[in-house]
């Protein structure tokens, strides 16, 4: 009988010490979950802060940037740049069609039915943009810098392309997120003796405009130049929506540095497959306002 009972007084402790470990793993459980929770609601958040500081550093103030430049190829990994393209001509904010600029006509058709700069930026709410002043490429004689100044005052940060017109970069511009562009179109024999802004690459038929050279190749020796960033436009594409072209990661594996680009996305996904190749940028219009890529993409001024 004593046995008997020391078995059982044996098992009603095994019962008990499992019990309080239930009762502890019960208790553990919430806790741990807590923890791994807010662990990640904080790595989220710094990577949001540090985004934002490497955006503001690393293009308004390139001497403030050395902190966050290693950092800068995971930052532009989760988040890619949306910017809004600008077209002006005629003191009106224009539709492109494939680069073909005697077709152009106000954009008074899409989410925003005024077509003037001012009140076409203030009402589409962009984050970025890309400015184009038309006349100053075509060299018409037009002056649209009332226009092209009313949309940096709303952006947050602008690239502006003047065309023929001076290209400088102030530090009073800076402060105000403007950089100006230079282009292949209009920068002649002379895209290696700039210094800031960003190079915007014209593309035509799959070639660099006007110099008939391959991206890749062009892009390559690009490396050797001293841009803030290179912006691929592909002009032929522009406001067609037929997608990207084959060559898309030879091109940002051609060039080193910050790389955006522009001209034919059809849709989110569009975006998203831009975003995947490492790009760190995506010029947006047409699909905007045809509903294919969501405003609030450009409102944000990031995807996801």
């Amino acid at each position: 009988m004593e046995k008997i009972s020391s078995h059982s007084n044996s098992l009603r402790g095994v019962e008990a010490k499992t019990g309080r470990s239930k009762e502890g793993i019960k208790f553990i459980v919430p806790i741990v979950f807590a923890v791994l929770l807010a662990l990640c609601i904080g790595f989220t958040l710094v990577v949001i802060a540090g985004k934002m500081q490497w955006d503001r550093n690393s293009l308004i103030h390139p001497e403030q940037a050395q902190f966050f430049a290693p950092w800068a190829p995971f930052f532009n990994r989760i988040f890619m740049d949306i910017l809004l393209a600008i077209d002006i001509m005629g003191g009106f904010v224009v539709q492109g069609q494939s680069g073909n600029r005697e077709s152009y006509r106000p954009l008074d058709w899409g989410l925003v039915p005024d077509a003037t700069p001012a009140a076409y930026t203030a009402a589409m709410k962009p984050v970025y943009g890309y400015v184009a002043d038309l006349d100053g490429v075509e060299q018409t004689g037009h002056d649209n810098e009332e226009g092209v100044r009313a949309c940096c005052n709303i952006l947050k940060k602008s690239y502006v392309n003047r065309g023929h017109r001076a290209f400088t970069v102030s530090e009073e511009d800076r402060q105000a997120g403007i950089f100006p562009v230079i282009s292949t179109e209009t920068g002649g024999n002379k895209l290696g003796a700039y210094h800031g802004g960003a190079l915007t690459v014209d593309l035509k038929a799959d070639r660099i405009y006007p110099t008939g050279e391959s991206p890749a190749a062009f892009l390559r020796n690009a490396n050797a130049w001293d841009y803030d960033v290179c912006i691929i436009i592909n002009l032929g594409s522009v406001g067609t929506e037929q997608g990207l072209p084959p060559y898309l990661a030879e091109m940002r594996s051609a060039y080193e540095g910050t790389l955006f680009y522009g001209g034919g996305l059809a849709s989110e996904k569009d975006c998203v497959t831009v975003s995947e190749e490492g790009y760190d940028g995506a010029l947006v219009a047409t699909a905007v306002h045809r509903g294919a890529i969501p405003l609030d993409a450009v409102q944000r001024g990031y995807i996801p």
